[in-house]
């Protein structure tokens, strides 16, 4: 599978469990949240089925009751039974984590007492830990636990270059080894409890007896850069560890009113450019929201608030480049982002960021019919355009102070940026309106009419499909019929406008619907969800009743181990939909199970990833020993499937040495990825890395840089048997490929920007880079062969959204052999172009659900993906697009395909119609040698032009063909035009092989048997 669609799979996945795992909050509840969650820790159980589960998992010698008191005995002994003294135990009683001290190796303590986990420790030596369910007893009688595990030591030898200053320094564990399982991993997370800010005032700082794992180390002072690093830390291991600490990199400045006046209270935030990416997020809601997340996204240091003279300072940073943003309530930046420079050491002094009141819009809402004004009108608005982009979804609508209509049916809007603005209308007896405004800067005369219509009210019943009886209290929803955005689905169901709940004879009624067509969607507790088919409402018609039938669905039981076989508690399961309607997440209980009951039937990926047990490690980038695996299943009504993650397998390892012209190169990121795996490591300062706990078989590598959402490097294939102890030395390519990206009008940098390079021939290789403060990306280490790059917001619709900039393409851009290259090319994106896209089938009637796409003359797509299709009226509009001449590609999976020479005019409403012809769809089935269905083999489509027209597809279509892949079942490309084609069979680790086709006219679909067998 090529790696470009592999990253995408990843980040659709990755999306999903931002929205799930962690929700937008306003910056009031992001900092209550700081300071109440733990520092760290086990999860703590979150229902009484938890509970009893985790009481179940232990010994019949540790099961107790709540009955009678009397005295425990913990005592720690060896493997023979001998009691070790003097001891330790590490606690966990109720919130509080705390030693006890045991001279003589044992200690009574009363069976009462609150004790979640605990923990021995003598002789340098760790017992796994042991952990009781909430209100459960201690034992009556000696407890034994068994020391087994040798204690490492750490010797920190601290060098700063500034002059040495006192620090507070973290030592958190944040994995456990190949090998321990998760009893033996609860104690580097209690220990590290104890060490979250400790002092440094030495140079040389020794830590004896910390329980093997893998820590990460933390360094923070007030004059110093912050400093993070991984340490893995053996069994009797002694690590010595030399840190350098630099002078920290400070920014001050000033924000200031509209008048030039000093504004007290202004939030003030950074956003580093490693995380370029989330700019299109912070656009649309710095001026809003305030900065959420972003205290858990970046540097500590990175966000401050002006004093009584308007000053901020923040620091200390290590040296970078990024943005300076600032907020206040009811006001807006005049002139966008600051950009910063930080240089170790030295204290910046930013220009001054003003601040103004913004521009006002007067809303006059009047009735369709009489187009007499309506009072009380629920009035909400949204800067930019809600679109298909995650963070176009992620972000929720604005409620002014004064949110409804007057009397005279008027509201006015202050506070509002320059711009397109989106407004949203809720009256009583009317249905919902969401309309664009465009907002003109300077102006006093920014007024709209806006019309409500007749609302459409759908009514109807829950009831259960095995007896007809009805379902009471169920929660049913709306939502629009045509939505084939992936995120969009889960964003509706969350924040839906349109739910209520059935009454005790099951019946429902949903008001304020606008004409379209509209699917409902119902869940009840004990039952699984069902969706309906779309309901067209129209005006002068009234709707039938809708009947919405549940039943029990099906049942998951997914158990996850760790290498060892043992089972793993508090592992974090997602259970993704591959239609985007029932998404899970859920955490495994002490036997390392979890139980999802009431699943709609069909088709799911099932999922369980580490970054650590601490969210920041994947927002600082930090993928040393990151891993996943992930299963389709497929579920039938009424049945059980059972699921196995991981297991007791002949696992294999991969380690070796990266070089460039024969120096190392550390700390770049080292990804082994197959179709349901995926392992990492980090180089050290020597180019080592090493990944344990591989399950053998073919995979694609990645050598370079890898960050929140995007990647690019060295591409190569490897493929590991059991048990295997493979070494990989990679002599890392020279070649360069250096991309700026400027504004056409003004010559100014462009950060934030998105840069794709890939195959041209849809070949391993390049990656996805977002630009830097300074509009530039670097691709390193890159593959030889020829490329294509895009660059703008429509390059990649997850992360793009509308753009007052457009999107251009470089093609070719050779990379050749045998030669280290240094390539440099500016790209300057002038007023993008957008269009709006109907498209009728054969029949001359609209499509839904069909994907449009921008292609160059030579047919290379500007964007392999899109987020949305067409809706009821087989309209869709696409923007941030180059003007001048291009292609259209519209495709249906079932009706049909066509592409159409275009001219795109920036500033002007273009307007394209496409008329979808017959096309053949090819179904493959890729075998091995004895004929078999052989799993993880792609099948690309290149046409007489080598352009990868195969692998355009839409959210939806993505992840179905995700499980063709996997799955080793037919895979179904087009529909394809007719004439000849190659067709590219892609493995990861293994060559790629070719096959040529010639699809005739009028035939609708061809089958094909294709060997793989390198």
């Amino acid at each position: 599978m090529k790696p470009s669609l592999l990253l995408l799979f990843f980040l659709v996945v990755l999306a999903a469990a931002l929205v799930i795992w962690f929700p937008f909050e306003t910056a009031e509840q992001a900092d209550a949240g700081q300071t109440q969650k733990p520092a760290t820790g086990p999860v703590e159980p979150a229902s009484e089925e938890w509970e009893d589960q985790n009481v179940d998992s232990l010994g019949p010698e540790q099961r107790t009751t709540t009955e009678g008191e009397g005295l425990c005995q913990l005592a720690a002994r060896d493997a023979q039974g001998r009691l070790l003294f003097p001891a330790r135990f590490l606690i966990r009683e109720g919130s509080e984590v705390h030693w006890l001290d045991a001279p003589t190796g044992s200690l009574a303590i009363a069976r009462h007492r609150p004790i979640r986990e605990v923990v021995a420790l003598a002789d340098h030596r760790w017992s796994p830990a042991a952990r009781l369910a909430r209100g459960q007893s201690l034992v009556k009688g000696e407890w034994p636990l068994v020391v087994e595990s040798a204690a490492a030591s750490l010797e920190l030898q601290v060098r700063n270059q500034a002059g040495f200053q006192p620090f507070q320094w973290t030592l958190q564990y944040t994995a456990q080894l190949p090998g321990q399982n998760e009893y033996s991993a609860i104690a580097g997370r209690l220990w590290s409890r104890l060490h979250r800010r400790l002092d440094g005032r030495q140079e040389r700082i020794q830590i004896e007896d910390i329980p093997p794992g893998i820590y990460s180390l933390r360094i923070r002072s007030e004059t110093t850069a912050p400093y993070q690093t991984s340490l893995k830390l053996e069994p009797g291991q002694h690590l010595q560890h030399e840190l350098q600490l630099t002078a920290g990199a400070f920014i001050t400045g000033t924000v200031v009113d509209e008048h030039g006046k000093a504004l007290a209270g202004a939030s003030v935030a950074l956003l580093p450019e490693d995380l370029g990416l989330l700019q299109p997020m912070v656009e649309y809601a710095r001026d809003f929201l305030g900065f959420p997340s972003l205290a858990d996204l970046s540097h500590k240091g990175s966000q401050g608030e002006t004093d009584a003279g308007g000053r901020y300072r923040l620091g200390p940073l290590p040296p970078t480049r990024g943005m300076i943003y600032a907020g206040f309530p009811g006001k807006i930046t005049g002139a966008g982002a600051s950009v910063a420079i930080l240089e170790a050491g030295v204290t910046t002094e930013q220009e001054a960021i003003s601040l103004h009141p913004g521009h006002s819009l007067q809303v006059e809402v009047l009735e369709f019919t009489s187009q007499k004004p309506l009072a009380d009108v629920r009035v909400r608005y949204f800067p930019g355009i809600r679109n298909e982009s995650m963070f176009g979804n992620m972000i929720p609508w604005r409620e002014p102070e004064i949110s409804r209509t007057d009397a005279t049916g008027k509201i006015r809007l202050d506070g509002l940026p320059a711009g397109v603005v989106q407004v949203r209308l809720d009256g009583e007896g009317f249905a919902a309106l969401e309309q664009s405004v465009e907002v003109q800067a300077g102006s006093d005369q920014n007024r709209v009419q806006l019309f409500l219509k007749a609302q459409h009210s759908v009514e109807g019943w829950v009831r259960r499909a095995s007896d007809g009886q009805a379902v009471a209290a169920a929660e049913v929803l709306a939502l629009p019929a045509e939505e084939y955005n992936l995120m969009a689905r889960f964003t509706a169901q969350v924040g839906s406008d349109f739910k209520t709940k059935s009454n005790e004879e099951g019946y429902f009624r949903i008001d304020g619907l606008p004409a379209g067509p509209w699917r409902f969607l119902a869940k009840a507790e004990g039952l699984a969800p069902k969706g309906t088919e779309a309901l067209n409402l129209s005006s002068g018609i009234s709707p039938p009743p809708v009947e919405i039938l549940l039943s029990g669905g099906a049942e998951l039981e997914v158990l996850v181990q760790d290498s060892e076989g043992q089972p793993q508690p508090a592992a974090i399961l997602t259970v993704f939909p591959l239609n985007g309607d029932d998404s899970r997440n859920a955490r495994t209980a002490a036997d390392g199970r979890f139980l999802f009951e009431n699943l709609t039937p069909g088709s799911y990926q099932v999922s369980v990833n580490s970054f650590g047990t601490e969210p920041e490690n994947l927002f600082s980038l930090d993928f040393d020993q990151a891993s996943g695996i992930s299963e389709i299943v497929n579920l039938e009504e009424g049945e059980r499937e059972k699921l196995v993650l991981g297991g007791r397998i002949d696992y294999a390892s991969l380690e070796g040495w990266t070089l460039r012209a024969g120096e190392p190169v550390s700390g770049i990121t080292v990804m082994l990825s197959s179709g349901n795996n995926f392992k990492s490591s980090v180089t050290d300062a020597d180019g080592y890395y090493q990944i344990d706990d591989i399950p053998p078989g073919p995979y694609f590598l990645l050598a370079g840089e890898l960050k929140l959402g995007n990647g690019a490097g060295f591409t190569s294939a490897v493929e590991l048997g059991p048990g295997e102890q493979g070494r990989l030395d990679l002599d890392l390519p020279g070649s360069t490929v250096k991309v700026t990206v400027v504004a056409e009008d003004t010559g100014e940098p462009l950060p934030g920007i998105t840069i794709m390079m890939r195959d041209a021939q849809a070949k391993p290789g390049g990656g996805m880079l977002t630009t830097n403060s300074q509009g530039e990306v670097l691709f390193q280490f890159l593959n030889p062969g020829t490329y294509v790059i895009g660059a703008g917001r429509a390059v990649m619709p997850l992360f793009g959204g509308p753009s007052k900039h457009e999107s251009q393409m470089i093609s070719p851009v050779v990379v050749p052999e045998n030669q280290d290259l240094a390539l440099e090319y500016t790209l300057r994106l002038a007023q993008a172009a957008s269009v709006e896209v109907q498209v009728l089938g054969t029949d001359g009637l609209p499509v839904s659900g069909a994907g449009v796409f921008y292609l160059d003359s030579e047919g290379q797509p500007l964007s392999q993906f899109t987020m949305q299709g067409t809706d009821s009226s087989g309209r869709v509009r696409l923007h941030s697009l180059p003007s001048g001449l291009g292609r259209l590609l519209a495709r249906h999976p079932e009706m049909g395909q066509v592409e159409k020479e275009v001219r795109l005019e920036s500033g002007e409403e273009n307007k394209v119609e496409l008329h979808l012809e017959t096309g053949t769809v090819l179904r493959v089935l890729v075998v091995d040698g004895r004929g078999e269905p052989l799993k993880g083999v792609q099948v690309i489509a290149l046409d007489q032009r080598n352009a990868p027209v195969s692998t355009l597809f839409t959210s939806v279509e993505a992840m179905a063909k995700l499980y063709e892949f996997m799955e080793g079942g037919e895979q179904r490309l087009g529909p394809l035009a007719p004439g000849d084609y190659s067709l590219m069979l892609v493995r990861p680790g293994g060559p790629s092989l070719r096959h040529k086709v010639h699809l005739a006219p009028g035939v609708r679909e061809q089958f094909l048997q294709l060997e793989y067998q390198p």
